[in-house]
C-alpha cells in the first residue's frame, strides 16, 4: 500500500534530515501536496521544472535538496526551506514525492531587491506582493484618535497588505473599525530605580498620559506598531517629524532594546534579509510571505 497524503506530510515533518525521497500513492496529485505544504511552510521555490533543473540553485537556495535526490528522474520539485531544514516535494514518472535535506542557517545578508528602490517597494518584493493599496484607511480620524501622525512608509505598508503577518509570525498592527488602534499602546521608558539592571517600563493608554509621565520622570516615549510570539516593535518617538522616529526592538521582558532600523519598512526589510538581526526571519525562511 502506497503512502497517503497525511503519510507523507507525516515524513515530512518527523524525518531527521536527510531524509530520502518517498514515494506516494500514484492517484495523489502534485498540486494538492504543494498547497498543504504552502499552508505549513510558506512560499516555495521551483528548483525543478519539466524536468530540467535550475542552474542558479546553490547552497543558500536549495542546493542541498538536489544532491538528495541525485540519480532520480524529477520532472518537478517545489521546495520549502524551515529553520534547519530543506522539504522537498515534485513528481518522478508521475508519482508524488517528499523528501528532507540537510539546511545550513545562513550568516550573511541576502538581499535580491533593487538598493535604489524604497524600503516599502523591497518589501513587496521580498513578498511576493504588489505594489496596490487595496486596504484603504481614513488616517485622519486615526491619527486624530491616538493624537499623533503616523510614518508615511507605514502608511504604505498597512493600505498595500492590511491586517496579517509576515512568515506567520511578525504582525502588522492596523486600524480597526471597532477599537482605537488594535494592539496599539505607549510607552514611557526611564532608567532603572536605584540598585535596579532592568529599565522602568510603563504601559499608557494614549500619548498624553505617556508624555506626563517622562515630564515626572526623564524617559523615552514609544509607540508599538507590530509584534510576535516574544516580542515587540515600537517607534522612538523622539522628532515631531514620524518619518524620523527609529525603530526599537525588544522582547517581552523589556530588558534589552535592540534598534532595527530608521522606520518600520526598514526594519522588516532587515528581518527579511538578515539573519544576524534580533527576531529574524531570513534565519528560518528562504522565500517569505503575508498572510
Amino acid at each position: 500500500m502506497y503512502p497517503s497524503l497525511d503519510e507523507l506530510l507525516h515524513y515530512v515533518a518527523r524525518s531527521t534530515p536527510p531524509a530520502p525521497a518517498l514515494l506516494g500513492d500514484p492517484d495523489l496529485e502534485l498540486s494538492d501536496l504543494v498547497h498543504v505544504l504552502s499552508d505549513l511552510y510558506g512560499r516555495p521555490r521551483t528548483l525543478y521544472l519539466d524536468g530540467e533543473a535550475d542552474p542558479t540553485v546553490d547552497d543558500r537556495t536549495g542546493a542541498p535538496l538536489l544532491d538528495l535526490l541525485d540519480g532520480m528522474e524529477a520532472e518537478v520539485l517545489r521546495a520549502w526551506s524551515y529553520g534547519r531544514r530543506w522539504i522537498g516535494a515534485g513528481t518522478e514518472g508521475g508519482r508524488v514525492f517528499v523528501a528532507v535535506a540537510q539546511r545550513v542557517t545562513p550568516t550573511d545578508r541576502y538581499d535580491p531587491t533593487a538598493p535604489e528602490a524604497s524600503y516599502v517597494e523591497r518589501v513587496v518584493e521580498l513578498t511576493g506582493w504588489t505594489m496596490d493599496r487595496t486596504h484603504p484607511v481614513d488616517w485622519v480620524e486615526w491619527e486624530t484618535r491616538i493624537e499623533t501622525p503616523l510614518p508615511s512608509d507605514y502608511k504604505q505598508l498597512v493600505e498595500i497588505f492590511g491586517a496579517g503577518q509576515f512568515d506567520d509570525w511578525i504582525s502588522l498592527d492596523v486600524p480597526h473599525p471597532t477599537a482605537v488602534y488594535p494592539h496599539v499602546h505607549f510607552l514611557s521608558v526611564h532608567a532603572p530605580e536605584p540598585h535596579g539592571d532592568r529599565p522602568q517600563v510603563h504601559f499608557h493608554n494614549t500619548l498624553a498620559q505617556a508624555r506626563a509621565a517622562c515630564a515626572e520622570q526623564p524617559g523615552k516615549v514609544l509607540l508599538s506598531w507590530a509584534g510576535c510570539e516574544h516580542g515587540s516593535f515600537y517607534w522612538h518617538m523622539n522628532d515631531p517629524d514620524p518619518d524620523r522616529w527609529p525603530v526599537l526592538a525588544t522582547e517581552d521582558d523589556f530588558t534589552e532594546w535592540d534598534p532595527l532600523g530608521d522606520s518600520a519598512s526598514e526594519c522588516l526589510h532587515r528581518l527579511l534579509t538578515d539573519p544576524r538581526v534580533p527576531f529574524s526571519l531570513a534565519r528560518h525562511f528562504d522565500r517569505h510571505w503575508f498572510s
